[in-house]
């Protein structure tokens, strides 16, 4: 087509089968031996807008034109397109060919078996290779000699067909071409009941047509006839109501419609009903199966549905599904519709992809369409309010840069199924080690280009965000200006009726795509190249090569892919795991490419690159010039030519051209090509300058994608990745998708499914705390702003008032706290702490403060010990255990003064009220609040050994209890429960006074809860890694403030404390210190809407390395009498002593406090441990300050302190 030509020309793309088709080479025999199912039929075989019509099985084929070399016949099956027929041999068909109980094929003799069984080269393949390797045959249309195929006049149910040359196929080989004068192929049927008239009504009559259109002079005549028989073909297909999965369901939908794959269009029928969306394939390989020829997703499983371009026509959608764990996908009877995260359908209008959409998302009796319904608008380009909740959790850290740009790219219609939408991220470094690197060609300053190490907090080794890849180059841009200028110049001329542009080339396309994952997929390489690889010299062979060629070549602008940034695939599409043969460098006839050479910072090994990658996306330096790169790609200035150089092909901008508008079949058709080679630019999503990250934002996520960093695992736990999983990561070759043979081309990611899936997992988190992101200001913003829990003051005092006229506390410095009565703040910092304070690493005295030792140990219950607490005024501890007993412990020596049978079910929280009672030797004994697993909640009297139940409802499992230090408000306590509820409570009336976060449930069940010394303020920690605050003085239960602080997705905050901000300044309330469930410690300023200030992961410098952090352990957080962090519940006998929280910087700032037995002073005894000494409680409020009490599983309570202060 001329047109297209010229079209191809402006946009320096080779029109497909020209020059990219003038240099093939084979692969390497050993891919035999890796692929599976190399002589299998694909749909990524068929040519452009060909389609298979029909599936004829029990078929032989023959080559009689040369009957003494040609002689034998092949069993296998014919695939009927609109362009050939394709003959695909059965393997392992001839069972004379196999010896009795080999697991080879002999090699067959015939020249027949040569053609099809030997390697491009001539050679005979290996016999280590289980079955003969035989090739698929392609005949086209356009190549037969004479007018029809005719019926053969030698052998019955047969037909003749004769062509001057044939095309044969095997796997991931080159397409070999054999040319002859005349050859003459015999296709036979095997015999049925109905004789001659199958051949004839199955293949002949339909193939002589399809032959007949082919030899039409008329391209526009031949193109509009094909369309008309696919689209009638098409429209003609009925759903099998035999594929139903539940008797009786309800139709909502049904239509016709092409499941769409990477490079692969796969015409059929979608019907929607109320329990299940079906998918039935026009074309199945079995063409005589009654049943199961249909795939299907439970509508249940569906959890999103997106709309989506297909070919720049608003006629697609997307489903995302979540199939359950207990699904036994490899089952029959639990077939799904493909293996993956979501399916991508195109229909034939838009009014169509509407009516599927609404079937989807209709609302009768199934609730789990709501949540469907919900995260479906955050799918939606014109939900501006979902999408800004999105952005507000991206700017202050609950999303990471890498989810954000998921989601973005999801959002503006991109698709795994569509390498012309395929998912597009930035280069973010530019330092790979080439000779032109240090520099770039354009900037004025230096860097080592060749170091063998990478520093990413160095701003220089950055590329610059804020310009296209076009841009970067000062001298490749002028070019690019100075041919728009001559557009423009004919268009004001007359000459150009196009739009002038900047840029010739998209920075993501098909040959993109598929030039970054040759490896791992090459036999889409091979459709686009029209059966050959591309020339060695233009292969992926080298990053640093790739990124100088991105910089200055005029034709060579493209942006990465989110592999770039996922260790987890990094070894599938860097390595050649398929010992590809991808031939020699013209420049270097000696050197084979075959793996990607790295920079050598990356030390040779992908997991490293990507790592690096990752931890640079993330980093401070990304975080501030990321929206930049967002606004170029997504927003507005994606098509800004004057501001920001950035203008590309008009074409490839949505709404700039409806395809269905083209003059005829072959201009639509040529257009659909041209759009689909050269790729489409994201739907504009952002009509404003996209907002910038926060500054401390990127904290969370800067050891994301790192070696060593933290991986999710599960809910409650999460460990160290292991070297064992570092060496394997990403080095299996097996396809992430590993569907059935119809299915095989699926996708052409290595990326596993579920990190795909994670953009659904980044809007179901927003959208659960939706209110939480309906506004978030800037850093300026935000420093100067205040919320109801800024106004909370520990006193009231006319002194403090008069001190602080403004009352903002946190606006005044630490200097000018002079003058300001303390006493109150230090009476109750003294309550809240506690005396404990851990030793320093090396005493005054010459002690070993890495330790504390055992002072005494006792047997005190009958099963684990459950909960410590002390009440120092009178030298008495309360614990409790598994066994259902509270006891009351002399710290002196450990022996039991008070016992009772409290319960008969395990006790599971503890605390004890300042109120006591004077016993008859003078001891005071306190007031213990206890609660047990079923819920209840119960106040035991020392003195008198009364028990009484205190709770009058059960608002589910109570999870922590907590009082107020203060006396005078001794007659209330707060709980937090597993439903997440927290309920302030009256002890003395029996009932509860406010029950908070009732409109938060969710399920995000509450791990512990802390009050102020004076109840004003509820601060709690849950499942979901929020902490939470609750002002008690408002007539609103709703939290007036919340604060993500785990370090992953699905990881809990399981523990928090106070920490004084400093003296004067309401130390007892300065900052909230928050531990999650992976050992993450962060900082957060109690009145500033929980603002993280700090975090640092605790467990990284421990010399107990991974052993720290146990499924079976439940961290505590706790501040001493010095304000010095110290966590407990390792499944180690050890504390991690940090800093405090004001100044706690990272993972160096804490240290271990090893508990050791008097006697375990020996280095080789430093490290034992029995399962039986797990430390299960622990209290630190004990009087001394160098005593801390600890329960044990075994029922121990033991006492330990610095031996400095060792009291014999």
């Amino acid at each position: 087509n001329p047109i297209f030509q010229r079209e191809l020309s402006l946009l320096n793309v080779p029109a497909r089968g020209t020059a990219r088709t003038t240099t093939s080479h084979h692969l390497c025999d050993d891919i035999i031996a890796k692929m599976t199912s190399s002589s299998s039929f694909s749909f990524l075989f068929l040519e452009d807008h060909e389609d298979v019509v029909a599936v004829v099985q029990n078929c032989s084929l023959l080559c009689v034109s040369l009957p003494n070399a040609y002689e034998r016949k092949t069993r296998g099956t014919v695939w009927m397109t609109t362009h050939a027929l394709c003959f695909e041999p059965k393997n392992d068909s001839d069972e004379d060919d196999k010896e009795p109980g080999s697991r080879t094929t002999r090699t067959r003799t015939s020249a027949l078996a040569q053609v099809f069984g030997e390697s491009p080269g001539g050679t005979k393949r290996s016999e280590r290779v289980e079955g003969k390797e035989a090739k698929i045959v392609k005949i086209k249309y356009e190549d037969a000699i004479g007018p029809s195929i005719d019926t053969s006049r030698v052998e019955r149910n047969a037909v003749d067909i004769s062509t001057a040359k044939a095309v044969l196929i095997c796997g991931n080989e080159r397409r070999e071409i054999v040319r002859d004068e005349t050859i003459v192929w015999r296709i036979t049927m095997e015999e049925e009941e109905d004789g001659e008239e199958s051949i004839e009504q199955r293949l002949r009559t339909p193939a002589n047509k399809l032959l007949n259109i082919s030899k039409q002079k008329n391209r526009q005549t031949k193109c509009e006839q094909l369309a008309f028989l696919s689209r009638q073909r098409e429209g003609n297909l009925r759903f099998d109501e035999k594929n139903l999965r539940v008797k009786g369901e309800t139709s909502r939908f049904d239509a016709p419609a092409a499941k769409i794959s990477p490079l692969v269009r796969r015409a059929g029928r979608v019907r929607v009903t109320d329990a299940h969306l079906y998918f039935q394939p026009l074309i199945v390989r079995d063409s005589k199966a009654k049943k199961n020829i249909a795939n299907w997703v439970a509508l249940k499983d569906v959890v999103a549905v997106a709309r989506r371009r297909y070919a720049s026509r608003p006629v697609a959608v997307e489903v995302f599904y979540e199939v359950s764990d207990d699904d036994d996908v490899s089952n029959k009877s639990k077939s799904t519709m493909m293996r993956g995260s979501s399916v991508l359908f195109a229909f034939r209008s838009e009014s169509a992809r509407e009516a599927v959409i609404e079937a989807l998302l209709k609302n009768e009796i199934d609730e789990s369409k709501t949540e469907t319904t919900t995260l479906s608008r955050f799918l939606d380009p014109t939900n501006v309010e979902a999408i800004s909740k999105v952005t507000n959790a991206w700017k202050i850290g609950d999303v990471s840069n890498f989810e954000y740009l998921m989601y973005l790219n999801a959002l503006s219609g991109r698709s795994f199924h569509d390498v012309a939408q395929y998912f597009v991220f930035p280069w973010i470094l530019k330092e790979y080690g080439g000779e032109n690197d240090s520099n770039n060609g354009f900037d004025s300053d230096k860097h080592s280009s060749n170091s063998a190490n990478i520093d990413v907090s160095d701003a220089s080794v950055y590329r610059d965000l804020s310009k296209p890849i076009g841009a970067l180059n000062p001298e490749r841009l002028k070019y690019f200006q100075e041919r728009m200028k001559h557009m423009e110049d004919m268009q004001k001329r007359n000459q150009h009726s196009q739009k002038p542009f900047l840029y010739g080339t998209h920075y993501s396309a098909p040959g993109y795509v598929l030039f970054y994952l040759l490896r791992c997929a090459p036999k889409h390489n091979l459709k686009l190249q029209n059966g050959s690889f591309d020339k060695p010299d233009r292969l992926f062979k080298s990053i640093s090569e790739t990124w100088s060629s991105c910089l200055n070549n005029n034709a060579d602008l493209k942006e990465l892919i989110p592999e770039f940034y996922i260790p987890e695939c990094s070894r599938k599409f860097l390595r050649n795991n398929l010992k590809l043969n991808l031939g020699h460098r013209a420049s270097a006839p000696h050197s084979k490419i075959d793996d990607v050479v790295l920079p050598q910072w990356a030390k040779n090994d992908p997991v490293r690159f990507t790592s690096i990658n990752r931890k640079a996306l993330e980093s401070e330096i990304t975080s501030v010039h990321l929206h930049e790169w967002i606004d170029l790609i997504f927003g507005v200035f994606q098509n800004d030519c004057k501001n920001k150089m950035n203008s590309l092909h008009p074409l490839t901008y949505e709404g700039e051209i409806n395809v269905d508008d083209a003059a005829s079949i072959d201009e639509q058709m040529s257009l659909e090509t041209q759009i689909n080679e050269f790729g489409q630019t994201p739907k504009r999503i952002f009509g404003d300058v996209h907002a910038k990250r926060r500054r401390e934002a990127w904290r969370r996520w800067k050891d994301d994608g790192a070696v060593g960093a933290k991986r999710k695992t599960n809910r409650k736990s999460q460990s160290m990745i292991s070297q064992l999983e570092y060496e394997n990561l990403g080095t299996t070759t097996e396809d992430n998708d590993d569907d059935d043979n119809d299915d095989e081309d699926e996708m052409v990611t290595p990326i596993p499914v579920d990190i795909r899936a994670s953009v659904i997992d980044t809007i179901r988190l927003v959208s659960r705390r939706a209110d939480d992101y309906l506004f978030v200001g800037d850093d300026d913003e935000e420093d100067a702003a205040t919320n109801g829990i800024e106004a909370l003051k520990l006193n009231d005092s006319p002194s403090r008032r008069a001190a602080s006229p403004s009352n903002n506390m946190l606006e005044r410095s630490f200097s000018d706290a002079h003058g300001i009565d303390t006493s109150l703040d230090k009476q109750i910092e003294s309550v809240v702490l506690g005396n404990f304070r851990a030793p320093k690493p090396s005493d005054g005295d010459g002690a070993d403060g890495s330790h504390v030792v055992k002072k005494w140990s006792r047997r005190t219950h009958n099963g684990a010990v459950t909960a410590l607490e002390c009440f120092a005024d009178s030298n008495v501890a309360y614990s409790t255990g598994s066994d259902g007993f509270v006891r009351i412990i002399d710290i002196k020596n450990g022996h039991t003064i008070r016992a009772v049978p409290a319960s008969s079910s395990t006790i599971t929280n503890l605390a004890v009220l300042r109120q006591s009672v004077v016993a008859s030797d003078a001891r005071r004994l306190p007031i213990a609040l206890y609660s047990t697993s079923n819920g209840n909640l119960f106040a035991y009297n020392g003195e008198y050994g009364s028990v009484d139940r205190v709770s009058l409802t059960n608002l589910t499992p109570i999870t922590a209890i907590k009082v107020p230090s203060m006396s005078t408000e001794q007659g209330r306590a707060v709980t937090s429960h597993a439903n997440g509820a927290i309920a302030l409570r009256d002890i003395e009336k029996r009932v509860e006074v406010s029950v908070f976060g009732t409109n938060e449930f969710s399920g995000d069940g509450a791990n512990d809860v802390l009050i102020d010394p004076q109840c004003h303020i509820i601060v709690s920690a849950h499942d979901s890694g929020v902490v939470k605050a609750f002002d008690t003085r408002s007539s609103a239960l709703k939290s007036v403030w919340k604060q993500s602080v785990a370090s992953r997705r699905n990881i809990a905050a399981r523990s928090i404390a106070f920490a004084p901000l400093g003296d004067g300044l309401g130390d007892a309330l300065g900052f909230i210190v928050a531990v999650d469930d992976s050992g993450q410690c962060c900082a957060l300023e109690t009145r500033m809407r929980g603002r993280i200030v700090a975090a640092a992961d605790t467990t990284t410098t421990s010399s107990f390395a991974n052993a720290l952090v146990s499924a079976n352990t439940s961290l505590r957080v706790n501040v001493d009498g010095e304000k010095n962090i110290v966590l407990s519940g390792f499944a180690q006998n050890v504390f991690r002593v940090g800093k405090e929280a004001g100044v706690l910087r990272d993972e160096n700032d804490f240290r271990d406090l090893e508990l050791r037995d008097e006697h375990d002073d020996d280095e080789k005894k430093k490290h034992n441990s029995s399962s039986e000494r797990i430390f299960t409680a622990a209290c630190f409020k004990t009087g001394s300050d160098r005593d801390v009490f600890v329960g044990a599983a075994n029922g121990e309570v033991s006492a330990y302190a610095h031996r400095s202060s060792h009291i014999e």
